[in-house]
């Protein structure tokens, strides 16, 4: 069972103030590490990792968490990390795993991701972590692995969208700024971004090799 992504904003609002006022908030964890945009890139670069990506407002999320705090106990003792990415609030990250609900498990190694398909049981996700994981297909092709050099472009162009949809909901709502004048504004900073990440996407590319010069 998975909680679905809300369709909007609103939605996923009005979740999260119901989970505020039912006290049923996320917990923090001696052995989960709480994993976001300021950390991901080096906290995933070394070691094998149990990523969770999960919601607040998730029921499901809330009944496996004892378990997957089981699981971070155990896995530690064996070298392994455990860690969980709030997927409703770092969008960015949950499009660049293609996340549709919560929770979402992943076996992370270097560039290798796995899928987590089984029953939510610590038995089953030590195995999975042990070597389980390896009877899994790899989630993502190559071209968009969210580790790689193109995913960690796509989770910048997916970063970009984001802050500018919450840019003008702001401006919006604080500035009552007209729709023409919010597009234009939006308009410069998408060409500004869209610059950047060009640049970006020009240094990956595989340069031309020179032709070698024949000497009489």
């Amino acid at each position: 069972h998975q909680c679905w992504r809300p369709a909007g904003r609103l939605m996923a609002m009005a979740m999260m103030m119901a989970v505020t006022m039912s006290g049923t908030s996320a917990i923090a964890s001696p052995h989960v590490i709480e994993i976001d945009p300021s950390n991901f890139e080096r906290l995933l670069s070394e070691g094998q990792w149990l990523v969770e990506f999960y919601a607040p407002w998730c029921g499901y999320c809330k009944q496996f968490e004892p378990a997957y705090e089981e699981v971070a106990s155990s896995l530690k003792t064996q070298g392994y990390r455990v860690g969980r990415i709030d997927g409703s609030m770092h969008k960015s990250l949950a499009a660049r795993f293609a996340i549709q609900g919560f929770p979402t498990i992943f076996y992370i190694h270097g560039q290798k991701i796995r899928k987590y398909s089984g029953e939510r049981s610590w038995e089953a996700l030590v195995k999975f972590a042990g070597s389980g994981y390896q009877e899994e297909p790899e989630a993502f092709s190559s071209l968009i692995n969210p580790l790689s050099p193109w995913g960690k472009v796509l989770g910048m162009v997916v970063s970009s969208i984001v802050y500018l949809h919450d840019k003008y909901e702001y401006l919006r709502e604080e500035f009552s700024l007209s729709h023409t004048v919010l597009l234009a504004l939006l308009a410069v900073a998408s060409m500004v971004i869209g610059s950047f990440i060009g640049l970006v996407i020009a240094s990956l590319m595989p340069g031309k090799k020179k032709a070698p010069q024949h000497q009489d």
